[in-house]
């Protein structure tokens, strides 16, 4: 709801749904995961959204990193919005920003299902005794505080959401598989920083997008 609201205005008369985008219904299935890039401290969040009327004839994949430092679900207004209903699979990455942030004097992250859990479990999202903030306290957020450079990576994080989503349709349509970048469609979507990791993306070497906006 939050992500929503943070971009696309849902306010009666705000001409959303009405004079452009779309909130209707689309039953599939969600995917998420963690993945990290080769000397990277800490890992960013991978999401695949499929929805059931995925078109397997033309196959298309969006893959839409968050805007700003938003959470990975950072881009949902701006990709899975035009995508989904029109039989597209989205990926989404936080690439590595987001809003998994840590309270350092209870010991607890942030889960893959966004509860609390302790540090201890190696379950979070972000661990900063990795980063050598073990010992700081207060609140730590891994797009400050992970000792990466995030920034420098973010192509590659999209590349990586891509090969993340095509993962998941292979899962998904067993049938129809493999699914691949020579024949599945490829568009990587993004404003502000999600802007930003799209053109790094489209800097990378590679014939693996297919357009870029």
């Amino acid at each position: 709801w939050s992500n929503w609201r943070g971009i696309a205005d849902l306010a009666p008369g705000g001409g959303y749904a009405d004079v452009y985008g779309s909130v209707a219904d689309v039953p599939g299935r969600e995917d998420s995961a963690f993945a990290t890039l080769p000397g990277a401290h800490q890992p960013h969040r991978g999401l695949v959204q499929v929805p059931d009327g995925f078109d397997r004839r033309r196959r298309c994949v969006l893959i839409a990193p968050a805007s700003g430092s938003r959470g990975v679900y950072g881009a949902i207004s701006v990709a899975g919005a035009w995508g989904l209903p029109r039989g597209c699979a989205v990926a989404y990455t936080d690439k590595g920003a987001g809003t998994d942030y840590v309270d350092l004097a209870a010991g607890t992250g942030t889960g893959a299902d966004g509860r609390a859990v302790p540090l201890a479990s190696g379950e979070a999202a972000f661990h900063p005794a990795r980063a050598g903030a073990a010992a700081a306290r207060g609140v730590a957020f891994k797009h400050a505080h992970s000792q990466d450079n995030p920034e420098a990576d973010w192509g590659r994080h999209v590349r990586q959401a891509a090969e993340y989503a095509l993962q998941a349709l292979d899962r998904a349509f067993p049938d129809d598989a493999p699914f691949t970048f020579d024949n599945t469609r490829m568009i990587a979507v993004g404003i502000s920083n999600g802007g930003g990791a799209v053109l790094r993306a489209a800097e990378l070497e590679g014939d693996w997008l297919d357009a870029v906006v």
